[in-house]
């Protein structure tokens, strides 16, 4: 497999949804934004998130009738077939198909969902007319708002007129608090406290009116309402406008080459364990080099110096580890070896040179093993 060159382009608006990760690290929110082919395979569990994204579309334009179960369940089935049929065309994703088998608590997710579609689908009751039912205007599922240049915008999953006043609504698939436990009170994941309350700056410039309350809604459990006040808003928004501008500077200057491709990203632990660029990304694997003791994700690049095909199915290799670190060799245990989970590693041989993303590391015996989540990619010369 050999990499192609990712495109870099200027991001031409930013959504609130977006707004933070682009912050976090902005190299790789450019090349999403670019329409660059994520170089590793979307957690399942993102996939289902997908879906259940448009289940509750399909709610809120009242294509779901009045929430009835049985109608709910077949628009759930056919969502989720379609999902399958994109992810099993792809080699590096079909192994997660079905999603019931490779998500553990998919029954648990599936349930939540279309519940909380029923109670959607029953707001957007369509009338005898047979079309969706309005409210005030500027009210309704998938509102669209932008700011007065259109660098920021996106769409409000639901806004509703309350007797005091605007409420916006966004839903979340996952958590919408930190992980962990706490003596104290939960606390709301800060990037989805700033969705929202941009959300609120950008509705007020569409509408001239400023939303009471606003919620975040999980598929389980009440709404979490997010205090805000006005000028948090729009300092907010304000800064959002002018991080974009300069991002896209930034940017022009990499295209033009007056700047580094690696000053656009921010390796961490943190930020570039869920990147799905990271294959591709030079300054994460400097990063793990300079700083080996902090915990990066569990990848391996280096040169098979030793492979075992064993009866059961397995493969273990020995590899030669590129990056400089306190080891010098990996031991990678127990790899599935057949064409549909690992298309590449039927041609690997001693001497290839290998990555392999998302091991569980085992750090008594300092070995790796396979994960659902473990991909393999082969770099053959040009």
């Amino acid at each position: 497999m050999i990499q192609e060159k990712l495109i870099l382009s200027p991001v031409r608006r930013v959504s609130p949804s977006r707004y933070t990760a682009m912050r976090n690290c902005l190299l790789r929110e450019a090349w999403t934004a670019a329409g660059n082919e994520p170089l590793l395979p979307p957690s399942p569990v993102a996939e289902l998130g997908t879906v259940i994204h448009e289940l509750l579309e399909a709610a809120g334009k009242g294509n779901l009738e009045n929430g009835a179960d049985d109608k709910i369940q077949r628009m759930w089935l056919d969502l989720v077939v379609l999902a399958e049929k994109r992810m099993a065309v792809s080699a590096v994703r079909r192994h997660q198909v079905p999603l019931s088998r490779s998500i553990p608590d998919y029954e648990v997710r599936r349930i939540r969902a279309c519940r909380r579609a029923a109670e959607v689908a029953a707001f957007a009751v369509r009338d005898h007319g047979g079309k969706a039912r309005h409210g005030p205007e500027h009210t309704g599922l998938e509102i669209w708002v932008e700011s007065p240049n259109g660098q920021v915008g996106g769409y409000i999953d639901l806004v509703t007129k309350k007797r005091d006043g605007i409420v916006l609504s966004d839903y979340k698939s996952g958590s919408v608090m930190l992980p962990g436990k706490r003596a104290g009170p939960e606390i709301v994941r800060q990037a989805y406290k700033e969705q929202l309350i941009l959300y609120a700056a950008l509705y007020q410039i569409k509408c001239g009116v400023w939303p009471v309350r606003l919620e975040l809604v999980p598929l389980h459990g009440v709404a979490v309402v997010i205090a805000y006040d006005e000028g948090e808003a729009r300092r907010l928004l304000t800064e959002a406008v002018a991080f974009l501008r300069d991002a896209n500077q930034r940017i022009a200057d990499v295209m033009i080459g007056c700047r580094k491709l690696t000053t656009l990203a921010s390796p961490s632990p943190d930020n570039c364990k869920h990147c799905l660029f990271r294959p591709g990304c030079h300054a994460y694997w400097e990063a793990r080099s300079q700083n080996d003791r902090v915990p990066w994700p569990a990848d391996v690049r280096g040169v098979i110096c030793e492979m075992t095909r064993l009866r059961n199915g397995k493969v273990c290799m020995r590899v030669a580890m590129e990056q400089v670190t306190d080891q010098s060799f990996a031991s990678i245990r127990s790899l599935t070896n057949n064409g549909i989970r690992h298309p590449l590693l039927q041609t690997a041989h001693q001497g290839s040179k290998i990555d392999v993303y998302g091991l569980m590391p085992n750090y008594r015996s300092k070995d790796y093993s396979e994960t659902r989540d473990t991909t393999i990619i082969l770099k053959h010369e040009r």
